[in-house]
């Protein structure tokens, strides 16, 4: 199979978005239970015992860090870090993959228009 310019393309743009994607799930992967990054940083510097007895105290307390405290709470720190990495990591593969297939099928819709002005002719 012969690749013609378009396609070409194409190509190169899936290979380059697709490069800089997984140069970002890399950068932004965690490393540990102390790992703060910021796509998902709470600014709250809570131990197991700390984050224990805050929730003791403020059971309602629906702050935007509230599940993060839970988990200090728990000690499952590490794994929520992680369950919220790869779930980026999917939500961003998915994106690319949904973009990806739109562009393929916008070229094509428009190139099948375009054949369809100009005919080829039978020699």
């Amino acid at each position: 199979m012969k690749l013609g310019g378009w396609m070409r393309i194409y190509v190169v743009i899936v290979v380059m978005t697709g490069s800089i994607g997984l140069a970002a799930a890399v950068i932004s992967k965690p490393i540990g239970p102390d790992d703060e990054h910021p796509v998902w940083q709470c600014e709250t510097s809570f131990t197991q015992h700390s984050a224990q007895h805050y929730l003791v105290n403020n059971p309602i307390s629906k702050t935007p860090c509230y599940s993060r405290i839970i988990d200090i709470a728990n000690g499952d720190e590490d794994r929520a870090n992680r369950t919220r990495w790869l779930s980026g990591i999917a939500k961003g593969l998915t994106i690319w993959v949904a973009l990806m297939v739109a562009l393929f099928l916008s070229g094509w819709s428009l190139g099948w228009i375009w054949r369809g002005f100009f005919p080829s002719r039978s020699k």
